[in-house]
């Protein structure tokens, strides 16, 4: 079996975003904190252009959670791809 990795390094393929709004919109419901933390979590993800570390570390301290920064992590990486959409695929012109 061969194996593809695809990249999707300007949303091209996925809306990143979206999934990452669902994904702090369930992470704040889950944990029964406010819903201005959603807009705090979006803003504070910089499109994901932080690293996770750093980010999870910021998440677990503003909050005051007592899971670990790798606990978040992973349990991040579990999740995200099961909130992701493919965007719908273009009409190709010669149909």
């Amino acid at each position: 079996m061969q194996r593809l990795a695809l990249f999707d390094l300007d949303d091209t393929l996925v809306n990143r975003g979206e999934a990452f709004r669902r994904w702090a919109a369930e992470f704040c419901r889950e944990r029964g904190l406010p819903a201005a933390a959603v807009a705090w979590l979006v803003a504070t993800d910089r499109d994901g252009c932080v690293p996770r570390d750093w980010f999870f570390g910021e998440v677990r301290d503003r909050f005051g959670l007592a899971t670990s920064v790798d606990r978040l992590w992973a349990d991040y990486r579990r999740r995200m791809p099961e909130l992701v959409d493919c965007r719908p695929a273009r009409h190709r012109l010669d149909q």
